[in-house]
């Protein structure tokens, strides 16, 4: 039998790894990911006429402040806003209750929901997480992590983050994800939610290499 051994990353190991998955954040950019049976996710430019006929949209949720409402020339599709920023420090979370009323009530007549902003990374997951949360009774770390098998790019910012973990304690009594400084780095890189660590293992991993070239 031979010998199974292990070895220590490389530089090129790592680049290569980035590579790869910065392409499948590239195609999940370009798509409608299905969430529900009836709830989509999606960035700005993967809705089309044909896409949306094709799943049988009847409502648009617009997570943005000045994207245009699309498709252009979709007749009977409802079109609602959420004015919202990319911004830590925007506050999202006077839109979770009523917008998860609201896909809910979509649900209940037999309607689909499409939900976007620009990347479908950031503020449209933003609010299916507290969807999912409230509606299907997921716990934060359960929802984030269904949610992102389901659209690799799912990334809330971490001021939204810390608005779901709010809203999950206000939902449940307790929290299943905290925030939590990175490891190595210090409190200069800010609080983090948990679950984002092992997306952070590289940038700490960079970080330690080009500390010991110092």
């Amino acid at each position: 039998m031979g010998t199974c051994f292990t070895r220590e990353k490389t530089a090129d190991d790592f680049s290569s790894a980035q590579v790869s998955a910065a392409l499948l954040r590239r195609m999940a950019f370009n798509i409608i990911s299905q969430v529900t049976d009836y709830l989509y996710l999606s960035g700005f430019r993967a809705i089309t006429l044909s896409a949306v006929r094709t799943i049988g949209i009847t409502t648009i949720i617009n997570c943005s402040t000045d994207l245009p409402d699309m498709p252009i020339g979709a007749d009977n599709i409802e079109f609602l806003r959420v004015r919202v920023d990319d911004s830590p420090y925007y506050d999202m979370s006077v839109y979770f209750d009523p917008m998860s009323e609201h896909i809910h009530n979509v649900h209940m007549r037999g309607g689909r929901v499409l939900v976007h902003c620009m990347a479908g990374a950031s503020r449209s997951p933003t609010l299916c997480l507290a969807y999912l949360m409230k509606y299907h009774r997921m716990r934060l770390r359960d929802a984030f992590r269904y949610l992102k098998a389901r659209r690799p790019v799912v990334h809330p910012n971490n001021g939204f983050f810390r608005q779901l973990i709010d809203y999950e304690i206000q939902l449940f009594g307790t929290s299943s994800v905290e925030m939590v400084e990175m490891p190595n780095l210090g409190p200069a890189y800010g609080l983090i939610p948990d679950i984002y660590l092992e997306e952070c293992k590289g940038l700490i991993w960079l970080h330690s290499i080009k500390g010991l070239g110092q």
